[in-house]
């Protein structure tokens, strides 16, 4: 059941719930097929589900993971879950934070192209008191709330906030699917769900300390080879960095078999 009840304190600290208009996803998605000269239809019932349809008022609507076909696990209570109808608040909450651990490069990567490309993400709650910092007081950071506002017309998202208790904030963007080719309500919910499971297991890895070491040492213990093969299917990411290899690695591996991952946490609790 897609909790709607529950939105005002998400949405108070994304900045305010914009009306829906032209960038909602009912609208961009309803444009983007029409200049591919396919039906639409499939976006009025996806934003039915989970926006009200077109009279969504709403820039983000918290959901569970059930509600994209994805099972419950023992770390759902522990993540703030969302789907954005306004991709722009998806900027507004992500660009700024990935930049600043230097995952997207301001010269390479616009606010605009997150939104269109980025199924989903998710922020861990690690470095999120530095980031804070670093996007009042440093130039960079500062230079990069300027960037978002201009291009996105949102305000950044203050992290900590949003974040509350939660040990991750997952987000999915149903119109980066749409641009990437997925077509048609079962297409939009399958790619959906796999972009769950795999943010999921990151939020397994920021809570479980073994299971991290226990990603990057199979990480290592790969074949070169083998490992060559990631920057290649996923450039995106920075494979030197053995944190996040092995964070990927692991992701990657169980997305599409999330309770899997349960036999590798073991007895670790989940703190």
């Amino acid at each position: 059941m897609l909790k709607r009840g529950v939105l005002f304190g998400v949405l108070l600290f994304l900045g305010s719930a914009r009306a829906a208009g032209k960038s909602d996803f009912l609208s961009l998605c309803t444009q983007t097929m029409e200049e591919r000269g396919e039906s639409a239809g499939f976006c009025k019932q996806f934003a039915q589900k989970f926006f009200g349809g077109a009279k969504a008022k709403n820039a983000v609507t918290i959901i569970s993971p059930v509600d994209v076909g994805a099972p419950k696990m023992s770390v759902d209570p522990k993540v703030q879950y969302v789907i954005f109808n306004d991709p722009n608040y998806l900027v507004g909450v992500a660009y700024c934070y990935f930049v600043f651990r230097g995952w997207v490069d301001t010269t390479k990567v616009t606010p605009d192209s997150i939104a269109l490309s980025s199924s989903g993400f998710s922020i861990l709650n690690e470095d999120i008191t530095a980031y804070q910092k670093w996007i009042t007081s440093d130039n960079a950071g500062q230079s990069c709330r300027a960037l978002v506002e201009k291009e996105s017309g949102v305000p950044t998202t203050n992290l900590a906030q949003v974040l509350g208790g939660h040990a991750a904030f997952i987000g999915l963007n149903p119109l980066a699917s749409v641009k990437n080719g997925h077509i048609g309500f079962d297409e939009i919910h399958d790619d959906l769900r796999l972009t769950m499971n795999h943010e999921r297991i990151h939020a397994f890895q920021v809570l479980c300390p073994t299971l991290e070491a226990w990603g990057q040492q199979m990480w290592k213990e790969l074949a070169p080879e083998e490992q060559a093969k990631f920057p290649v299917v996923y450039p995106s990411y920075n494979w030197k960095d053995l944190k996040v290899a092995g964070r990927e690695y692991v992701a990657f591996s169980f997305e599409t078999k999330p309770l899997k991952i349960s036999e590798h946490v073991g007895k670790c609790k989940l703190r």
